[in-house]
């Protein structure tokens, strides 16, 4: 990450994921109950992604959203600023 640009998108991401988890039980806040199938329904909420102006979002721009989510988790991890986030992708 570098760019405004990812910052904007990175910024993007975290609003589709809080928005995602906000619809799971606890809303997400408890991050060491977050689990696999909260890491499901994130991902779910990047499928269902519209524009701003409601209009449907493209899938390579959905897919890219949530790849840019697997960066910062990435990022997260390496500076150990998102240790407790391991728990929604043991394998990261």
């Amino acid at each position: 990450m570098g760019t405004a640009i990812d910052v904007r998108r990175a910024h993007k991401a975290a609003q589709a994921t809080t928005r995602a988890l906000d619809a799971r039980p606890g809303g997400g806040l408890d991050v060491a109950a977050l689990g696999f199938a909260d890491m499901n329904a994130i991902v779910a909420g990047f499928e269902h992604l519209v524009k701003a102006d409601g209009g449907d979002m493209s899938p390579k721009n959905k897919s890219s959203l949530l790849s840019m989510w697997f960066r910062v988790l990435d990022w997260g991890r390496l500076t150990e600023r998102l240790d407790g986030i391991r728990l929604l992708c043991p394998a990261l």
